[in-house]
């Protein structure tokens, strides 16, 4: 199994090919440990083919791609780390090929600390695109607050470090207005300014009694 983008590949010693075996080896050893995949690419090997397998991809929700039949190519990177990881274990294997399985985890420790090196490079251009689309969503979805001068506000207070204390201080009057971001609020006697973001209406029940 291998992640498309970082290429982090990992294995799982099986006892044989059947459906079932597969299915659970792939729920236990991915899904549980790294989380549901929204895609995953197979080949078209009868295991990946069988009723089980596709329903538990059903089951999760996991768009499930098949492979051009005859033509490993389609999903290369994983068939190159195959050729790579067979020979790590050709090395070390002993001459009866019994204890692959327990050199497997080294092997695979190895190849990702490889090709990582490569691969982070991108991961963290793809973190740095991740941030910036994320504030721009966030710019463009953001809800301004309407406030206006002499309205009353709770101030977040960022400080706070008990829990259970509120998260709001005030209410403060409201004294000027700065632009579509910022007020003054008059809690001293040249007032303070905060990001609207940290403040919100404060509501007196008692003044429409």
């Amino acid at each position: 199994m291998q992640d498309d983008l970082s290429k982090f590949t990992l294995g799982v010693p099986i006892p044989n090919h059947q459906a079932n075996t597969v299915a659970e080896a792939f729920v236990i050893h991915f899904v549980c440990v790294h989380g549901i995949p929204g895609t995953i690419l197979t080949d078209q090997g009868t295991d990946f083919l069988s009723k089980t397998f596709t329903e538990v991809c059903k089951l999760l929700k996991i768009n499930k791609v098949n492979t051009s039949l005859f033509r490993p190519q389609t999903n290369g990177g994983l068939e190159r780390s195959h050729r790579t990881l067979a020979e790590y274990l050709r090395h070390y294997v002993d001459k009866n090929l019994n204890n692959w399985d327990h050199l497997l985890p080294y092997a695979f420790f190895v190849y990702n600390s490889t090709s990582m090196q490569v691969s982070h490079k991108l991961a963290r251009e793809k973190l740095i695109e991740h941030k910036v689309k994320s504030k721009e969503r966030y710019d463009k979805n953001e809800n301004p607050v309407n406030i206006h001068v002499k309205d009353l506000v709770l101030l977040k207070d960022n400080a706070h470090k008990n829990k259970l204390n509120s998260l709001w201080l005030g209410p403060y009057e409201v004294i000027e207005v700065i632009g579509d971001e910022n007020i003054v609020i008059q809690r001293d006697q040249r007032g303070t300014t905060v990001h609207k973001n940290n403040v919100k209406q404060f509501y007196n029940d008692k003044a429409n009694d």
